[in-house]
């Protein structure tokens, strides 16, 4: 939902400008990315902590 705001307000922005208009997408898009990574890098390392709980 963040990041739809994010886009929304960028958008709004492009109005004044193309060029930052078309950084701020690109910005968002990364902010997206990351947000993905971090969720993977919390289910990795919840799976990780999980297994030696089971091993030992």
């Amino acid at each position: 939902i963040s990041g739809n705001n994010i886009s929304g307000n960028s958008s709004d922005f492009a109005s004044s400008s193309e060029k930052k208009g078309n950084v701020g997408v690109i910005a968002g898009g990364t902010i997206g990315s990351i947000l993905f990574l971090l969720l993977l890098v919390m289910l990795a390392i919840f799976i990780f902590k999980k297994r030696p709980a089971n091993a030992s």
